[in-house]
């Protein structure tokens, strides 16, 4: 943008440069042609001068060759006389021409004296031949020659002096004209030097900034080069729709079909295993990144031997302006050495646990046996410690049950069985289940089961029972574990509604704290049609809370809440650090979604899930 405008204003400014020169051109061309003008006027001038001197000097001559002719009676002086006067009257009649008419009347007036002194003359010729030259100059005397003769000088010299003023005038406003011109023209030469000079400091600046640009970009690509083509895994660059634009070095090295995928869609690289029974998750990967989302996903691919690689395969958009997506970046790591240690460990718990659980069973039954039994007979010593083996081996049942659990989930091998469930039925038999902890901690649980207009909480919902209460006794557990002697769990049952569109609601709103008091009310729409409806679980506890930065992962496997803030008299901390992790995979399979809140004021945290209603299946 910044480059575009300066372009044109330098366009601009070379434009109005040039038109400036092109006018101080234009306004040159025509002082040219005036001074071309002011000399014609100048020989024109000379021209009229040189023709009035030539009328005074043809008189004159006529007037000398009248007196000799008077004196001395030659005819050749009449002759000369007739010759200046027809060449007096031929040059008033050039100057006639010359002056357009101006000075007609002058004109007329000359050409009247001319004619009116050659009547005079030609009568004292014939006065000297009949009679005496004095008698011819007498005669002249008496028709006043003399003064005529001045008269005509004067009208001559008036000519003169008013066409030379007239002259003088025309050229004293010519050279006037002539120095506003200059005086323009060097201040617009002034004025485009100016900007031609401003135009070449701004485009030497813009050369030299592009210059910079260039070798920025240039040092830019060089890095990117180094980075994308020596970088140990898989990249692509991709156009939105999926077209390969480039890919680097260790793709290329993959397979030696893979350099000629260039041009072709990212699905449809030859290194994909099972690449026609992946290509509908690629498609909807590069899709889905198309539209500003980071998508990951793993896949398998092999290289030209057929080896085979297990790849974290992660595709981030190029993003300009936060809206349009300008490239795809696809990069693909190997874990294949993650994934075969994860099987593995995964595989040692599998048997670890099988291999624990039946001797635990064992020993679990033998320890009750023997408190049944031998009870009247044990000493105060040795109760404690039967108490202790029981608590601890029960705890290494749950870890090992835990563990199994996750791994049926992780594996796909953990089923439902859907069958409708009261809710109220459901939360009473998880809570009856912990009733003895929760004495030995002195909590007290309190039950809300509402929904909207104020009705019981749903009568039934679809879902796996020992699942579901799997589920509430892992939120109690905890929220007993995390209060303080004689505080409160408070658990909530309601029904919810929501747009298809809107995300799952992450917790309660800053007014929808969890208490027997002010229920939340949602209010069925005329458009439920659009709404879907769901069964909310509430857990809340009175303890320290979860930190913030511990929420995202306190669903995930062998993760505990870590502070400082332990409850008072709560036994906090002795978990597995799986039931989480299960909850979350359980509820996840029923197509439900399960989070953690602050309550309102800090006091203590709100776990919730949501399990969407479904109908029940009908049998033939």
């Amino acid at each position: 943008m910044k480059n575009n405008s300066l372009t044109t204003l330098t366009t601009l400014a070379i434009g109005l440069a040039v038109a400036l020169l092109v006018y101080i051109g234009n306004i040159s061309l025509g002082q040219c042609f005036q001074r071309l003008e002011d000399s014609k006027m100048a020989q024109r001038q000379f021209k009229i001068l040189d023709l009035l001197h030539g009328i005074k000097y043809d008189l004159h001559q006529a007037i000398l060759a009248e007196h000799e002719y008077i004196w001395g009676r030659d005819n050749k002086y009449v002759q000369l006389y007739e010759n200046n006067m027809a060449s007096a009257l031929d040059r008033i009649t050039k100057l006639d021409i010359e002056l357009h008419g101006k000075y007609q009347m002058t004109s007329d007036e000359l050409k009247e004296y001319v004619s009116v002194h050659r009547r005079c003359a030609h009568e004292a010729f014939k006065i000297s031949n009949d009679k005496t030259p004095k008698d011819a100059f007498a005669y002249l005397t008496e028709q006043g020659q003399d003064k005529l003769a001045t008269d005509i000088e004067d009208l001559i010299d008036n000519l003169e002096g008013r066409t030379s003023v007239e002259f003088g005038i025309i050229t004293t406003q010519a050279d006037k004209g002539s120095m506003q011109t200059v005086t323009g023209i060097a201040g617009l030469m002034c004025v485009a030097l100016v900007i031609l000079i401003v135009v070449i400091i701004v485009v030497n600046r813009y050369v030299n900034e592009r210059q910079q640009a260039e070798r920025s970009l240039q040092e830019a690509e060089r890095r990117f080069r180094a980075v994308f083509n020596q970088t140990f895994q898989l990249s692509f660059l991709l156009y939105p729709d999926g077209t390969i634009i480039e890919l680097n070095e260790t793709a290329a090295q993959l397979n030696p079909n893979t350099k000629n995928l260039t041009g072709k869609y990212f699905w449809q690289g030859d290194f994909w295993r099972d690449q026609d029974k992946n290509l509908d998750r690629l498609k909807d990967a590069v899709q889905r990144a198309s539209k500003g989302q980071t998508v990951r996903l793993e896949e398998e691919i092999q290289d030209n031997v057929g080896k085979i690689y297990t790849v974290d395969l992660s595709i981030k958009p190029i993003v300009e302006d936060r809206t349009t997506v300008l490239f795809l970046i696809a990069e693909a790591r190997d874990i294949t050495e993650r994934k075969q240690a994860e099987t593995r460990v995964k595989e040692f718990y599998s048997t670890v646990s099988h291999e624990l659980r039946t001797p635990l069973t064992a020993i679990r039954t033998a320890l009750g046996l023997m408190e049944t039994s031998l009870s009247k007979d044990m000493d105060s010593k040795a109760r404690p410690v039967l108490a202790i083996a029981e608590e601890e081996t029960d705890r290494l049942i749950r870890l090992i049950n835990n563990i199994l659990d996750i791994r049926k989930i992780e594996s796909g091998k953990l089923d439902l069985r859907l069958s409708s469930v009261e809710p109220e039925t459901i939360v009473q038999k998880s809570i009856n289940s912990l009733e003895n902890l929760a004495k030995e901690n002195k909590i007290e649980f309190q039950t809300r089961f509402a929904h909207a207009n104020g009705s019981q909480a749903p009568e039934s919902i679809l879902a796996d029972e020992d699942k579901l209460q799997q589920v509430i006794t892992n939120l109690l557990s905890n929220a007993i574990k995390w209060s303080p002697e004689g505080g409160k769990v408070q658990v909530a049952v309601k029904r919810v509604e929501r747009k298809r569109a809107q995300e799952v609601e992450e917790g309660l709103d800053s007014d929808q704290e969890v208490a027997l008091d002010g229920e939340q009310e949602l209010e069925d729409s005329e458009d439920s049609e659009l709404k879907d409806r769901f069964c909310r679980f509430e857990i809340s506890d009175q303890g320290p809370g979860i930190p913030v930065e511990q929420r995202k992962i306190i669903f995930d496997q062998f993760q505990q809440v870590k502070g400082k803030n332990m409850p008072p008299g709560g036994i906090g901390g002795k978990g597995t650090g799986l039931g989480l992790a299960i909850s979350k995979a359980l509820v996840e399979q029923h197509g439900g979604a399960i989070g953690v809140v602050e309550r309102e004021n800090g006091q203590g945290s709100c776990f919730w899930f949501e399990l969407p209603y479904k109908e029940e299946p009908v049998c033939d």
